[in-house]
C-alpha cells in the first residue's frame, strides 16, 4: 500500500514536469531504428503495472512497444540485481538472452543483465559514473543515445 502511494506521488510529479521528461530525439530515433529494422526489443523494468501503463500513455510508448511483451514487476520474479527480469524479457521477444544487447541506467540492472548472460551491456545516463557501470559489467557507458553503438545490433 505504501509503495503504491509513493508511485502515485511519483506519477503526479512526472505529470507536473511533463515538458522536462519527454523522450528526446535520439531516443525516438533509436526506437524507430529498431522498429524499422525488425530488431526485436522490449523493456525490462522493476516498475509495476500501474507505472508501466502510466508511461505508456504519457510517453506514447505503444508506438514502439507491445505492453504484453514487457517484463515488469508482477510479483512473480525476483528484482534486479537478480537476472530473472532480463531472462523473462528475452523470452517475451522470443530470443535468447545471450543474443541480447541491454541498455541499463543502474548498477543493479547492469549486474542483472551481466548475470543473465546478455551479450552486450550499454550503461546509460548520468545517475552513476560511467566507470562504476563498467566495473559492474557494462561493456560501454554513454550519456545520450546520440552515441549509441548501432554496430552492436548487427553482431548476432
Amino acid at each position: 500500500r505504501l509503495s503504491e502511494f509513493k508511485e502515485q506521488k511519483y506519477r503526479l510529479l512526472f505529470k507536473e514536469n511533463l515538458k522536462q521528461v519527454q523522450l528526446d530525439k535520439h531516443t525516438i530515433y533509436l526506437f524507430e531504428y529498431l522498429k524499422n529494422n525488425d530488431v526485436p526489443f522490449t523493456i525490462a523494468t522493476a516498475s509495476g503495472l500501474s507505472n508501466l501503463k502510466f508511461f505508456f500513455e504519457i510517453l506514447s510508448l505503444s508506438n514502439w512497444f507491445d505492453l504484453d511483451k514487457i517484463a515488469y514487476d508482477d510479483g512473480t520474479i525476483l528484482g534486479k540485481p537478480e537476472p530473472d527480469i532480463y531472462i523473462k524479457a528475452a523470452k517475451n521477444i522470443s530470443t535468447n538472452i545471450e543474443n541480447c544487447l541491454v541498455i541499463e541506467d543502474a548498477v543493479s540492472g547492469v549486474k542483472a543483465a551481466h548475470s543473465a548472460g546478455a551479450s552486450y551491456i550499454v550503461g546509460f545516463g548520468v545517475s552513476y559514473p560511467h566507470d562504476v557501470l563498467i566495473k559492474h559489467g557494462a561493456n560501454i557507458a554513454i550519456q545520450s543515445f546520440s552515441t549509441f553503438p548501432y554496430n552492436k545490433l548487427n553482431e548476432k
